[in-house]
């Protein structure tokens, strides 16, 4: 099912969050499985973003996730797994986006090269 596709539970009243499920109120037969980076948002978010969470369901970006599972022993180990080729493929967008980026930003005169400052 695409994320599209998916219910509104958040506008649900009520709604829970228990073992990896969301469960909207008065509908306990109507579990919808989270992916592994809701998972990990339920488990790590606070404040500003806990209520993002809760009332639209925004999930923290897979850096964050991954980031947060760092200090944690407890981290639950397949969700984190699931999220390493998006991670990879995080970092891979990134890194190409910039590499795009500096040829135009030299011509432009923003970025100097590493000689222009020695360390």
């Amino acid at each position: 099912m695409a994320l599209d596709e998916r219910p509104q539970f958040a506008a649900l009243p009520g709604a829970d969050l228990q073992g990896g499920v969301l469960i909207p109120a008065g509908r306990p037969d109507d579990r919808l499985p989270l992916s592994p980076l809701e998972v990990l948002t339920g488990r790590y978010v606070h404040g500003e973003k806990q209520k993002a969470w809760w009332d639209h369901l925004t999930t923290l970006i897979e850096l964050e996730a991954l980031a947060a599972v760092q200090a944690d022993p407890e981290a639950p180990v397949d969700a984190v797994l699931a999220l390493v080729p998006d991670v990879h493929a995080a970092i891979d967008s990134v890194g190409a986006n910039l590499r795009v980026r500096v040829p135009e930003a030299r011509r432009v005169g923003r970025v100097s090269s590493p000689a222009e400052h020695p360390g």
